[in-house]
Parts: C-alpha cells; sequence; structure tokens
C-alpha cells in the first residue's frame, strides 16, 4: 500500500504569561533589595554585592533554563544547571536570609536599648520627683510655718528649682523615647500563640529566638524560588506548530508515462473518459496555478456557461486526478 504526505516547515512560538512576568519580577527586586539594601541606603558597592546579584541572576536563569534541557533530553547541560541552580540558589538564601537575620537582630538590640533608656530615665524621674517633694515640704515646714533663717529657707528654694528642672529634663526625654516595646516584636507574640498549642513544651523566649533565626530564612526561600517558578510561567515555552501534512495519495500504484506527462491511476477513466477540451484543460491549469487547488465543476461551467454539466465535472474530477499525481510525482 503506497501512501505519500506533504509537509510544510514546522514553525517554533512563545506565549508570555504577564501575571506571572509581574510577580516573578518583583519577588526578584525583592531579594535584590535585601541583599543591596546597604546599598541603597548609601554604602559602598563591595565584591560581596556583585557577587550577591550574580548568584540571583544565575539562580533565576538556571532555573529556568533547567527544565528545557530536560525537555529537550539534553542531560549533560541539565546536570550542570541544576548544579549551578543548587549552589547560586543556597548563596542567595544564606545571603539574604542573614540579611534579614541580622536586621530582625538589629531592630531587636535598637528596641531592647529604647526600653532600657525609658526605663532609666523613668527610675530617675522617680527619684527627682520624690526629692522634689522632700525639699518642698521641708521648705513649707521651715520657711513657711517655721521662722528659719533667710540662708537656710534659700538654699531650700534652690534645691526645689534643681529637682524641679530635673523632673522637667527627664520627661522630655522620655517624649523623645519611642514608646516600649516588645524586644521580639511579631515573633514573641506568635511564639506565645505557638507555646499555647497542646504538646508545646518550649518557653516564650526560646520559641522567640528561633523564629527570628527561622523566618527570615523562610523568607528569602519564597522569595528566590518563587521569582524562578513565576518567571519560568511566565516566559513559556516554545511551542512546534505540527508540520501540515497532505491527504494520503490513491493506494493504486502510479506511473509516468514516457511522454512526461502523468497516467491518470486506473479506476479514473470510467468519470473521465470523454475526450479533453482544450480550453477547458488551459482554464485549469490557470485556475490551479492562482489558486492553489483545481477548478470544481461549477466553476468550471461557469467559466463555459454552455459545457454541458456532465463534461464539466468530469473536466474538474480529471483535474483533482492530475493534482493528486503530481503530488506523488
Amino acid at each position: 500500500m503506497a501512501s505519500s504526505t506533504s509537509k510544510r516547515g514546522a514553525a517554533q512560538t512563545r506565549r508570555f504569561n504577564i501575571p506571572a512576568l509581574a510577580v516573578g519580577t518583583l519577588l526578584s527586586a525583592i531579594s535584590a533589595f535585601v541583599l543591596l539594601r546597604d546599598v541603597f541606603a548609601g554604602a559602598a558597592i563591595t565584591p560581596a554585592h556583585v557577587m550577591s546579584v550574580g548568584a540571583i541572576v544565575a539562580a533565576i536563569w538556571s532555573g529556568i533554563e533547567l527544565w528545557s534541557q530536560l525537555a529537550a533530553r539534553r542531560f549533560i547541560a541539565a546536570f550542570g544547571l541544576a548544579v549551578i541552580f543548587a549552589a547560586a540558589t543556597c548563596y542567595t538564601v544564606l545571603m539574604a536570609g542573614a540579611s534579614g537575620a541580622a536586621t530582625v537582630a538589629s531592630n531587636a538590640a535598637a528596641t531592647e536599648a529604647n526600653n532600657s533608656a525609658r526605663e532609666r530615665e523613668l527610675k530617675q524621674l522617680a527619684r527627682a520627683e520624690k526629692m522634689h517633694s522632700e525639699t518642698a515640704d521641708r521648705l513649707q515646714a521651715d520657711c513657711v510655718v517655721g521662722k528659719r533663717g533667710k540662708t537656710h529657707c534659700d538654699g531650700l528654694r534652690a534645691s526645689v528649682a534643681v529637682y524641679d528642672a530635673a523632673i522637667r529634663g527627664h520627661k522630655a526625654t522620655l517624649a523623645d523615647l519611642a514608646p516600649p516595646t516588645d524586644a521580639g516584636g511579631a515573633y514573641s507574640a506568635i511564639a506565645k500563640v505557638l507555646a499555647a498549642m497542646p504538646g508545646v513544651v518550649t518557653d516564650v523566649p526560646t520559641l522567640t529566638g528561633k523564629l527570628e533565626l527561622l523566618v527570615p530564612f523562610l523568607a528569602a526561600i519564597v522569595a528566590e524560588l518563587g521569582a524562578i517558578v513565576a518567571l519560568h510561567i511566565g516566559f513559556g515555552h516554545r511551542t512546534t506548530t505540527p508540520a501540515v501534512v497532505s491527504a494520503p495519495a490513491p493506494e493504486t500504484q502510479v506511473r509516468q508515462p514516457q511522454s512526461g506527462k502523468p497516467t491518470p491511476p486506473r479506476g479514473t477513466r470510467r468519470k473521465t473518459g470523454r475526450p479533453s477540451d482544450q480550453k477547458v484543460v488551459d482554464f485549469t491549469d490557470r485556475f490551479r496555478t492562482r489558486h492553489g487547488r483545481p477548478p470544481t465543476g461549477s466553476e468550471i461551467r461557469n467559466e463555459f456557461p454552455d459545457l454541458p454539466k456532465s463534461t464539466a465535472f468530469d473536466h474538474a474530477a480529471r483535474a483533482r486526478t492530475l493534482s493528486v499525481v503530481r503530488a506523488v510525482a
């Protein structure tokens, strides 16, 4: 059984997912900001900063390209990309997590220092208020009710003024300080919730310390891997349009005559046995050249109204058979 197919060139297209590209770009920017935060604050660019940017680019690119290489069965290239992806991702996550952990520690230290300063000022304020109250009572007893000497009374009045100034100074300092807060911040609140769960025996300070250490790394993992997955989806995949396959050729073996003109397959002479009209043949050739297909019987009759219907359809059948033969040839 003989058959023939005609193929057109296959085309490759790529479809982009705009929302996924936007998410991937945002997550990449977050990772870059965490790693380069001190640069944005005015610090000089160091080799560590350059390496961080390179690691972000390498992790994203290798994570996206890895799947394409696996799909193409290029396993050596895919293995190399997997190594790059693992190394770059680990470096980025560790550096971003460390930066986040350092920020958490810095914020906790600042909160602790603020709380300590407030506590110190409150103690000094209480002491000054007590001394002010005691001195004012003595002034009232010795100089208003009693008749102590001028020097003694002037000394008490001066002490009251000093304590009054100290009280105003301590209150001004407290106004400049931030309100007292928990050094653990949100981590402390989460630790309290976890400690209240059944079966949890770890105390709140220990849980707070673990959260302060682990959560920044978890956030870095989410940002880094999220950027890779989102950009992989956003850039899409190359899709190959299947080659166009023509209809199968007739099963009858076709032979070429010595004259070079194709011979219609056996079994078609019953329908195309009438002598050919050269004008109609020329018309079908022109029609095929112009439209890429043979004319139908109706189209032949539109061109030759006086031609019998059966003759027109015989010419159309002969033209179709000739097209198949030429495709096989």
